[in-house]
């Protein structure tokens, strides 16, 4: 019993040590109860959805009847409602909370993931390995990131722990279960950038690493991989591939980074919000990392080349980081060329052609720079080990490489926290409840994280999915339902309200909506949202009029009931299930290998 508690005591303080990471640079945003500001208020409103669905209403947040004229939550690509993560800090926690605890959690993820990858691929010393997290974790592109609202791209954070998984499939299909888990919670959270970049290093990764001798394990590890993953994932990549093949989006990007502008990226402590010659602000462009870890990743590259390393594979694999430091770099400088890494590859591969804002490539870039600057500390310290010094200095030497890296350390955690010291939005969550109806928002940006509470929703539609919407909905605190007389000749078209008819009541919920009609003649029945073909009536005929969501009855009194069910949502359900036994089934069989 001791000897297991001896081995997972490391593992504890790796763990501690990356929320204690966390807190360093993340504890301005518990000075105060404020919700985040940026787009931090879009993925408050997500947050909310799923809040007041299952609190209010016990349901899973399938829909968002809240703005757009209500849009697919189900199908929503940056959707976080239904990771784990999600469930652990939202419920009970509330959204703006929950989303704090959430950052915390994700830091503390990314930073043992970066350390202990560190330690075992990269063969940094405790220090080095220590430094490469920090610098990676408290960038300024992840507190630009955190501090920003680019919530789901929190989830790079598992981009270590994936490429651990990977590289250690090689040697024991086992880990291809991690690898699934892993890419399953990038989806579940979102992650519609950190996956096609994870993909896309896991492709670099492999292609460094490939010889004769490992190379049917490296196809074996991709294969069941990427088996695992299309069921394990299912019930996020299928609703939405459903969504965007119904509302494809295009979104080209021609802005190029010159090298310099690069160093300015990563040296700037501050800087003006805009920035000339560039399509986006700079929190976009923001990397802080400093001169001094700089210094010491150049120093990593000279290091990595000259070591005399005799071990082949630690030779691959310091040369793998060489090169994704170099390939990347060429990523987030952007459109130079047709030929430049951006455009000839991310914007190219099928499904992920509307990449933009290519600086976003500095969160893979910064990876890679941290572990160079890790083995730079690394061979300092085994010079220092081999020096001999007076007697007097001699307990300088274990603790030298952690005093540059704590100095290192903390010139990146202060120059972020002034990044981080941004929550200053309004309450989330405390609206009071109102009669459903659709508003004109004066200040939407500003309010629309609590329409759900507030049970309101809007036209406008701050959403990079281009949802096909209708644009004859009614706002005010009106009746939501209106009966008028349909076309059966011409489908989809409707003529004016008839007023012998009578509306007895009108009821709705997160994916359900309701009411009591009574009609002398048959006639049709709009509900004041958008119209998507899966929804499904009680009764009556499911129609879309002029893009509204309308229901054709017969004459007499109803009780219709319409619900939102995904096509989808019984297959996707399954083929993870069975994605959950296969993972079980390679966990029993699978069992170690060396590797050749």
């Amino acid at each position: 019993m001791n000897s297991s508690r001896s081995k997972a005591l490391p593992a504890l303080g790796i763990l501690l040590t990356g929320l204690a990471s966390a807190l360093a640079l993340w504890w301005p945003m518990f000075k105060t109860e404020h919700s985040g500001w940026g787009d931090w208020q879009q993925f408050h409103h997500w947050w909310e959805i799923g809040v007041v669905s299952m609190r209010r209403f016990g349901e899973w947040p399938l829909w968002d009847p809240h703005h757009c004229g209500g849009v697919s939550q189900w199908g929503q690509p940056q959707a976080q409602n239904f990771s784990p993560f999600y469930l652990l800090t939202a419920l009970p926690f509330g959204t703006t909370l929950g989303h704090k605890l959430y950052l915390l959690i994700h830091h503390a993820i990314g930073w043992s993931g970066a350390y202990v990858v560190g330690r075992k691929h990269e063969r940094c010393s405790p220090a080095g390995a220590f430094l490469a997290a920090t610098i990676w974790t408290s960038s300024g592109v992840a507190a630009w990131d955190g501090a920003g609202g680019h919530s789901t791209f929190l989830a790079f954070a598992w981009l270590p722990w994936l490429l651990f998984g990977w590289r250690e499939a090689d040697k024991d299909v086992r880990y291809t279960v991690l690898v699934a888990a892993v890419m399953t919670e990038i989806l579940l959270e979102g992650g519609t950038y950190p996956l096609p970049f994870s993909v896309i290093v896991l492709a670099f990764d492999t292609l460094t690493r490939v010889h004769r001798k490992n190379v049917k394990m490296v196809i074996r590890t991709g294969v069941v991989s990427v088996f695992l993953t299309l069921f394990l994932a299912a019930l996020r990549w299928m609703p939405i591939y459903i969504a965007m093949s119904r509302n494809p989006r295009n979104a080209d990007d021609d802005d190029a980074i010159r090298f310099m502008e690069i160093v300015e990226m990563w040296t700037a402590r501050t800087h003006d919000w805009t920035w000339s010659g560039h399509h986006w602000v700079w929190a976009e462009y923001g990397s802080y990392v400093g001169w001094a870890a700089l210094f010491l990743a150049a120093i990593g590259v000279f290091a990595a080349t000259n070591d005399g390393i005799r071990e082949s594979s630690l030779r691959r694999q310091r040369f793998t980081l060489i090169l994704g430091f170099v390939v990347f770099l060429a990523f987030s400088m952007g459109s130079h060329a047709p030929y430049w890494p951006f455009p000839l590859i991310a914007q190219r591969l099928p499904g992920i052609g509307n990449l933009r804002v290519p600086s976003r490539w500095q969160v893979v870039c910064t990876l890679y720079l941290g572990w160079l600057a890790g083995v730079a500390l690394t061979r300092f310290e085994g010079w220092l080990n081999r020096k001999r010094f007076d007697r007097t200095t001699e307990w300088f030497k274990p603790i030298a490489p952690f005093v540059i890296a704590m100095a290192v350390s903390v010139d990146i955690v202060a120059t972020g926290i002034g990044v981080t010291d941004r929550w200053d939005g309004g309450p989330v969550g405390t609206g009071e409840r109102e009669t459903p109806h659709l508003i004109n928002s004066y200040n939407y940006l500003g309010e629309y994280a609590n329409f759900p509470s507030r049970d309101v929703g809007t036209m406008e539609c701050y959403d990079p999915v281009p949802w096909q919407r209708a644009t004859s909905l009614w706002v005010g605190q009106v009746p939501q339902v209106r009966i008028v007389d349909s076309d059966t000749e011409h489908p989809g078209t409707s003529f004016s309200v008839r007023s012998e008819d009578t509306v007895h009541g009108y009821w709705r919920t997160n994916y359900t909506a309701g009411a009591d009609v009574e009609l002398i003649t048959p006639g049709r029945v709009i509900f004041n949202q958008n119209y998507e073909s899966q929804w499904h009536a009680s009764t009556g005929t499911v129609v879309s009029d002029d893009m509204r969501l309308a229901v054709d009855l017969p004459a007499g009194r109803h009780r219709v009931r319409v619900r939102f069910e995904p096509d989808d949502m019984p297959y996707s359900l399954i083929m993870s299930g069975l994605g959950v036994l296969f993972c079980i089934v390679v966990l029993v069989i699978g069992r170690r290998r060396a590797l050749a």
